[in-house]
């Protein structure tokens, strides 16, 4: 929930918008649905003055959708859990990709909780595999870049990631 105080790109904010009508008339249709007065809606009302306004939970429903797809916009976390040292690089150089594309306003947040999910490598466990072990410490300095790195110079934790050699067949045991 920390990218819900992250202020969506408007072109995360108009995407998400395009969306509003379709959830409003889902709901609407959801609505009359299931009290049977579908016909009613349809009829004009002499009384009315004004457009009738949604109703409050409707409101409510939408304005949750809605928040959820700007968070959704603003959030990545690693599509797999990885299950060697290779795949453990890929998905952090994916996390730094996906969360600078997000642009100053939610690249801190997007990255954080990115790499939080994604965790540490287990290099403990390479211990009596002296080339994995040596990889997977190698890991760890592009990982800290991770940490402090500012939006627009992400280039200098790939070429840490870069640099890291030597990690193929290195298996996390189970």
């Amino acid at each position: 929930r920390g990218n819900i105080l992250c202020t969506a790109s408007l072109r995360s904010h108009n995407e998400a918008m395009q969306h509003y009508s379709s959830y409003l008339l889902l709901l609407t249709l959801l609505l009359c649905g299931l009290s049977g007065a579908a016909g009613r809606l349809l009829e004009p009302r002499p009384h009315a003055t004004t457009a009738a306004q949604p109703p409050a939970l409707a409101k409510l429903l939408v304005r949750n959708a809605t928040s959820t797809a700007l968070t959704n916009a603003t959030t990545h976390l690693p599509s797999k859990k990885p299950t060697n040292l290779v795949e453990f690089k890929d998905e952090a150089e994916g996390c730094l990709t996906w969360c600078a594309a997000l642009g100053n306003k939610c690249f801190r947040g997007c990255l954080d909780g990115c790499t939080k999910a994604l965790g540490a490598p287990p290099c403990l466990a390479f211990a009596l595999k002296p080339k994995c072990h040596d990889g997977c410490t190698a890991l760890l300095d592009p990982l800290k870049c991770l940490s402090t790195v500012a939006p627009g110079s992400t280039h200098e934790c790939h070429l840490k990631f870069h640099s890291v050699k030597d990690i193929e067949g290195c298996k996390f045991s189970s």
